[in-house]
Order: C-alpha cells, then structure tokens, then sequence
C-alpha cells in the first residue's frame, strides 16, 4: 500500500490542469489617456494583451491594421502595486511605462498611478480591476 500512495500522488499531479485567475485593469487619464490590461495572476503576473489609447491614437499587443503594435516587456504586481513595461515589437526598447499603487484602508480601495509614452507624454491615471 505504501508503495502506492506516491503512484496516487504523481498520477493526480499529471492530470491536475493549471488553475488561472484572469482578470482586467482598466486606467483612465487626461487627453484621452486609456490603458486596458488582460491579466492572469497566479505566482506571477502575466500580461495577457494590452490596448493603449491617447486620444485618437492607439497601441496594442494585438496587431491590427489601426493600430501601432507593441509587446510586453516586463510586468510585475502584488497586493501593493502592478508596474508594467511596454516595448516596440521588435523588443529593442521600452516606449511605454505603467506605475499602479494599491492602497486600501478600513475595506475601501484606492488604485491609482502613472503611465508615460515615448514621445507622447505622461499622465497621472486612476485604476480600475475587473
């Protein structure tokens, strides 16, 4: 019998599917300012597509016609803070910053931070999670 119980255990391992917890953030600034993030969270952050928007511009992780494409550089986040880094496609260098804070106090959430574009500006942006 003992013999057996870690033949359960890898068995159960093997056919155990990966548990996601998926979610979104959605920011908001001055001048149209708009970032939207898919997320799923477990032990890390990972950015699932990102669509950026000032005014009638537009940048994203998911190529379209209308649009500049972009990649995920890096991307960290826990209970204090989620700071991601946009890069051009090609991965040769960062365009795009993006500083969130959480702060709660009394079970009232407050999510608010900083997003900067090369060549475009920077702005501070109130958050929202979904």
């Amino acid at each position: 019998m003992r013999k057996l119980i870690p033949l359960v255990f890898t068995f159960a391992g093997l056919f155990s599917g990966p548990a996601y917890a998926t979610g979104e953030i959605f920011c908001t600034g001055d001048d149209g300012v708009q970032v939207d993030l898919s997320i799923s969270r477990l032990e890390v952050l990972n950015v699932l597509n990102a669509t950026i928007f000032i005014g009638e511009k537009a940048w994203s992780t998911i190529e379209r016609d209308d649009v500049t494409p972009i990649a995920v550089g890096q991307a960290f986040g826990d209970r204090n803070g989620t700071k991601v880094d946009f890069m051009d496609k090609n991965y040769e260098s960062v365009i795009a910053k993006l500083r969130i804070q959480h702060l709660s106090e009394s079970e009232k959430w407050a999510t608010a931070g900083v997003f900067s574009l090369k060549g475009e500006g920077a702005w501070t942006v109130t958050c929202d999670e979904g």
